[in-house]
């Protein structure tokens, strides 16, 4: 069946992440698996529900019921997951705010209000759409109304005639009565091709650095709408068309979903069939999610409440980052959970005794004091291998007492106490990057730097590419005084004093704050905040900077900030797990050792509800995604 007409807002979908330094990272993980129950240990609990559509956000998704009420689930830092009570026609999600359509016309939103972009005005919609920190509406008159923050800074949104309207990070675009659309705000370019003033289209989906459209044949066209270049699409007919940061997916008449990267270099787009049985998309990376039409969503990509399904048994260690989490057994091996680029493999045999997880990559200290690394390896040059894999990585030979793994490189302390340090981003070039001579007890890494505690208790941190002098950065500014453990952040970082109290200095600031009439054995830091095992073994946390909280908070009322703007809170299990040993902190969830040797996850996460499953992207789309970030 060929599109005629323009199409419901369920036919284009289109998601724009808020672009943090980290996001471009965040987005190519690309494996899941199924999530956790209420309690935020594991499984699906409670009636299975049937949904009519689905939308995808920034890390969440959220479904309209068939009977008018909304669920959402997966990060709920910003409150994103919390969906009012009420009857519904269309939900739509941002980065980390949703909105839903009432059945008298009414805008309802919830999440992030950081912009406004929750705040609806007191109209009557016929239809929805979101962006990072802006919502679209369509009133019953035809007129687009946007609000929240933007940078829609030329043109304006038509008052008249408008059907279906999509809000995108830069600009706009509506959608006519009589199948054109008009656009407003920056990067706008109608000088495509395909964007025929005699064509009449079905849809219109905008990402953040190109847009989609689909025209009454069903044929779809891109273009990248900075440089103005026709990008790579399928042929044939479509009935829907979604895209997100990356990539582009379309639903055939088969109930066939079919997905690809655009590209400038080809005409012709090589698909990859994500699965059958499909009535409608959504598309935001790294998630694409569809509905069945037995009501049931099936969604492909990472499922954000794997970080919670917490194995059980005694371990020894635990380190966590973005959407994993790894920790050593009892017995020596290592047992990993969450969400695992690009796939669940590559974790070494062996005997460890020590764990340090990064963004893209993993180090392990085996008890015979040799490294293992493994994580996410490419190979642009090797027609023989897989483009995109997982597996054991390069390390330097020999002996070690502690390894620390960044988001690129790593570093281990030799038996001498000398630092080494390494990179993983090109397997052709010297992979030793810059680190301190002199000899070091304790070590931490970052970004792109790292930090150590030196024999005589003294701190120092260093930029592993060495751009420290002509780029001076807050980081390396470290506090005085005697230190027993440092823990690097990208947004702030810690380290105890010999006597267990805890500095810390901002990245942004350069200022240092004492934790005040407390004393720790344990810390870690990860997104402007921290926190560290208490004298008694409970638990506290602290903002590394002014963020808007006072000083230590409890676990029941941790808040976390970003730029000063009160984004959510991360709440603990009702009852912790007993006496902690240590903590390990990622941006949206904990995990923590007891001295019992039992590890808990929790965070700002809510699990999927049954009638919603997870499915890995194929290896070959997987492959595609990662070609075209890094160039292959």
């Amino acid at each position: 069946m060929s599109v005629r007409g323009w199409l419901p807002r369920s036919r284009a979908r289109r998601a724009n992440p808020v672009c943090w330094a980290l996001a471009a990272a965040l987005i190519l993980l690309g494996a899941c698996s199924n999530g956790a129950g209420p309690d935020g240990r594991s499984g699906q609990t409670g009636p299975a529900l049937s949904f009519d559509s689905v939308t995808v956000g920034q890390g969440f998704a959220c479904g309209l019921v068939d009977d008018g009420s909304v669920a959402c689930w997966g990060d709920n830092y910003a409150g994103q997951t919390d969906a009012p009570d009420g009857e519904f026609t269309e939900v739509v999600a941002g980065a980390n705010h949703a909105c839903a359509l009432s059945t008298d016309g009414s805008a309802v939103c919830w999440g992030s209000d950081g912009a406004r972009q929750a705040s609806p005005p007191d109209e009557e919609f016929v239809t929805l759409s979101t962006s990072g920190w802006t919502t679209c509406g369509v009133t019953t008159d035809g007129a687009v109304t946007c609000w929240g923050s933007s940078y829609y800074d030329s043109g304006a949104p038509p008052t008249t005639g408008a059907v279906a309207v999509d809000a995108g990070i830069d600009h706009a675009c509506a959608l006519a009565e009589d199948a054109t659309f008009a656009c407003w705000g920056g990067g706008v370019s109608t000088d495509d091709p395909f964007i025929d003033p005699g064509r009449r289209f079905g849809a219109i989906a905008l990402g953040e650095s190109f847009t989609c459209a689909l025209d009454e044949s069903g044929e779809v066209g891109c273009w990248d709408h900075y440089q103005q270049r026709p990008l790579s699409v399928p042929e044939g007919a479509f009935d829907q068309l979604s895209i997100g940061h990356d990539l582009a997916c379309v639903l055939d008449d088969d109930q066939t979903v079919s997905c690809w990267v655009p590209d400038s270099q080809q005409d012709i787009a090589e698909t990859v069939t994500l699965g059958t049985g499909v009535v409608s998309i959504s598309v935001s990376s790294p998630t694409v999610c569809g509905v069945r039409p037995s009501g049931d969503i099936v969604c492909w990509g990472d499922d954000p409440a794997a970080i919670l399904e917490v194995p059980g048994g005694e371990f020894t260690d635990v380190s966590t980052a973005a959407a994993r989490a790894c920790a050593v057994a009892a017995s020596g091996e290592i047992v990993c959970w969450g969400n695992q680029f690009p796939r669940l493999g590559g974790i070494p045999e062996g005997r460890f005794a020590s764990v340090s997880v990064g963004l893209w990559h993993s180090c392990a200290l085996r008890t015979e004091a040799t490294i293992a690394c493994w994580g996410l390896t490419w190979h642009a040059n090797d027609a023989a291998a897989p483009r995109v894999d997982v597996g054991e990585l390069w390390v330097p030979d020999g002996e070690f007492t502690a390894v620390a793994m960044g988001v690129h490189h790593a570093c281990g302390i030799r038996p001498a106490g000398t630092v080494e340090c390494w990179s993983f981003e090109d397997p052709d070039a010297d992979p030793y990057v810059d680190a301190p001579e002199g000899s070091f007890q304790a070590i931490s890494s970052t970004l792109n730097n790292s930090c150590g505690i030196r024999d005589d208790g003294s701190l120092e941190c260093w930029d592993i590419y060495g751009l420290g002098d002509e780029y001076p950065e807050p980081i390396l500014d470290v506090p005085a005084g005697q230190f027993s453990q440092v823990a690097a952040g990208f947004m702030g970082s810690c380290a105890l004093q010999t006597s267990g109290a805890a500095s810390c200095w901002g990245s942004f600031s350069g200022e240092t704050t004492e934790v005040e009439d407390q004393t720790f054995s344990d810390i870690s830091v990860a997104s402007g905040f921290a926190c560290g095992v208490q004298a008694d073994k409970h638990l506290a946390c602290w903002p590394i900077e002014d963020r808007g909280t006072d000083g230590l908070v409890g676990t029941d009322q941790l808040v976390l900030q970003v730029g000063g703007t009160k984004i959510g809170i991360l709440s603990p299990p009702e009852t912790m797990p007993g006496e902690l040993l240590k903590v390990s902190a990622a941006s949206t969830h904990l995990c923590v050792l007891t001295t019992e040797g039992t590890i808990d996850c929790w965070g700002a996460v809510t699990p999927a509800p049954n009638g919603v499953a997870y499915e890995p992207f194929p290896q070959s789309f997987t492959e595609q995604r990662m070609s075209s970030a890094f160039g292959f």
